[in-house]
């Protein structure tokens, strides 16, 4: 693989940075880009979704990351809680989780137009 000569788009995941990303239904905001990457997932992964489902291995580590993550509605939007409260509670970091929501935001990033959304 050459990622330094554009055979492969490499985008920045701030996780913090602002998003204009909504939700499928077009009602849900968020607070960040990470909060939106991982409310993606969720959606990626509900089977009754009709837009690019996804499936994941059956693996317990993974599905502990993955479900780890509280929610909290904000006024900016849905916020998930910071890593490091999550990392308190499982005794763990949640990075195999976090790399599957980085890796699959690719829909979610900045594009050259400016524009924020997701693709689904």
């Amino acid at each position: 693989m050459n990622f330094e000569n554009g055979e492969y788009p490499v985008l920045a995941f701030d996780a913090s940075a602002r998003t204009d990303a909504r939700d499928r239904s077009g009602e849900v905001s968020f607070a960040n880009l990470r909060a939106a990457g991982w409310w993606t997932l969720s959606e990626r992964l509900d089977p009754t979704s009709k837009s690019k489902p996804l499936a994941l291995p059956q693996d317990d580590y993974l599905i502990g990351d993955l479900t780890a993550p509280r929610w909290h509605r904000r006024t900016v939007g849905v916020q998930i809680e910071p890593k490091d409260d999550i990392r308190k509670r499982l005794g763990r970091s949640t990075d195999v989780g976090d790399a599957i929501v980085h890796a699959l935001s690719g829909g979610l990033l900045k594009k050259p137009d400016d524009h924020w959304w997701i693709d689904h």
